[in-house]
C-alpha cells in the first residue's frame, strides 16, 4: 500500500461522515397528495317501529332498504407511496338510497334495555304480556296433535307455545296442565291463567273469555263454565 493511499485520522472522519450522510439520504422521506374523485356505496341508518303487541327480541322487517350512492373528491397524503392521511374535500349524495324499516317488539323488555336493539328473551312479568302475545296469533290454523303456529297447532299446544316464548317449560298434555301450578277459582282468574276443560285447554283473558285453538283457528271463546274443570295459575 502507498503511503499516499493512508488517510489521516481527520480524513477518514470525513469520509465516514459523507458516507453516514449517504445513508441518510437513501432514508428521506417523500410526501405526495393526491386527489381522486369516487364514488362509494352507503347503508340508510335503519327506522324502527314499536309493538306494544309483539314479544320483545322479537322483530319484523316491514320495509326492505337500499343502499345509496354518493360522489366524493378525495385528498390522499402519502409518505414514500404509502397513504398516511385522507380527507374528503367535496361530496355529493347520487342517491340517498332507502330506509329499512324493522318493526320490533316491547313485551318483556328487560328493565334498562333498549327496545330498538335488544336481541335477548322476554321477561314474563304478567298475563298481560301472555295474553297480548296470545292474541298476535288469532286466526292460525287449527291442527290435531300440531304443534306448530304456521302449519297447524291444537289447544294443548298453543298454551304451551306461548309459555314457551317467555322461558316458561309446561308439560304438553290435557293431564299434565290440569295439575300444573295452583288452582284458583273462575272468579279470582286472572289473565294468563290455564282455563282447562276435560279435552280442552284456553289461556284465560279476562272477561270471561279464553284465548283457545279450535277447528277453526286460534280465537278468542267465551268459557263454558259448566264443562271447567280447572282453572290454573302458572307459579313462576
Amino acid at each position: 500500500m502507498k503511503q499516499s493511499d493512508i488517510l489521516s485520522p481527520e480524513d477518514a472522519a470525513e469520509k465516514i461522515s459523507e458516507a453516514l450522510k449517504d445513508i441518510k439520504d437513501d432514508k428521506v422521506e417523500v410526501t405526495t397528495v393526491s386527489t381522486k374523485l369516487e364514488v362509494i356505496t352507503f347503508t340508510p341508518e335503519v327506522k324502527y317501529e314499536k309493538d306494544e303487541t309483539r314479544l320483545a327480541g322479537d322483530k319484523e322487517i316491514v320495509e326492505e332498504g337500499r343502499d345509496g350512492k354518493e360522489e366524493r373528491l378525495m385528498s390522499y397524503t402519502s409518505v414514500n407511496g404509502k397513504i398516511v392521511d385522507e380527507e374528503i374535500l367535496e361530496s355529493q349524495i347520487l342517491d340517498k338510497g332507502k330506509h329499512e324499516v324493522i318493526r320490533k317488539g316491547t313485551l318483556g323488555l328487560p328493565e334498562g334495555e333498549d327496545w330498538r336493539t335488544y336481541e335477548g328473551d322476554p321477561v314474563y312479568r304478567d298475563g298481560n304480556d301472555l295474553v297480548a302475545t296470545s292474541l298476535n296469533y288469532l286466526g292460525a290454523p287449527y291442527k290435531y296433535g300440531g304443534s306448530n303456529l304456521e302449519t297447524g297447532i291444537d289447544c294443548v299446544w298453543f298454551v304451551v307455545r306461548m309459555y314457551e316464548k317467555y322461558g316458561i317449560k309446561l308439560p304438553a298434555g290435557h293431564k299434565g296442565l290440569q295439575n300444573v301450578g295452583i288452582a284458583v277459582s273462575l272468579a279470582d282468574a286472572q289473565k294468563g291463567d290455564i282455563v282447562c276443560y276435560k279435552n280442552h285447554v284456553g289461556i284465560y283473558a279476562g272477561d270471561g273469555k279464553m284465548v283457545e285453538a279450535v277447528r277453526k283457528g286460534v280465537r278468542v271463546g267465551k268459557i263454558n263454565t259448566s264443562k271447567l274443570v280447572t282453572i290454573r295459575r302458572v307459579v313462576h
